[in-house]
């Protein structure tokens, strides 16, 4: 029998549970007949007495508002904006809002971020957890080992500097 250890990595401060504790649910949950999926841990926590019971908002109106605003977090991080160069006759896409780092800038274009320093600078950090990640998540897939080993040079590059 495999042992598990369990983490939230830089988001430990988002749940009012251990990672141990969630992480042990998932695991019951992704070895059970129902799988693992949003739903089935929901579920799964329903019972005042469950475990990841106090990690989730059980008043509707509370919980309506939370999800609504997700809602339009993800409109804005997932809009992307086409600019055509018409000399080039060249389109680009880019994600059309990017966010600063920092809750009173919120949302900024790419643009915008890109020219200011301290939000390129977040941007840049979330860029190296993003292919920590993605690294961590898809390193055993033997199709993606070059685009791997790039992002692990970045990355030791990073460090190093």
């Amino acid at each position: 029998m495999a042992a598990y250890k369990y983490s939230y990595g830089k988001w430990d401060f988002m749940f009012k549970n251990p990672a141990e504790v969630a992480g042990r649910v998932c695991q019951t949950l992704a070895e059970s007949e129902t799988g693992l999926t949003p739903e089935s841990l929901l579920d799964a926590s329903r019972d005042e007495d469950a475990p990841l019971h106090d990690e989730f908002e059980w008043d509707d109106t509370v919980a309506a508002e939370k999800y609504r605003r997700e809602q339009a977090r993800q409109i804005i991080r997932f809009l992307i904006i086409e600019r055509v160069d018409m000399e080039e006759i060249k389109t680009h896409k880019d994600r059309s809002f990017v966010y600063t780092g920092e809750k009173s800038s919120g949302y900024v274009p790419l643009k915008e971020a890109l020219n200011n320093e301290k939000w390129r600078t977040n941007l840049l950090k979330a860029a190296y957890a993003d292919m920590n990640t993605f690294v961590a998540k898809y390193h055993r897939l033997e199709e993606l080992s070059e685009v791997i080993k790039d992002m692990r040079q970045v990355l030791s590059e990073k460090d190093a500097g």
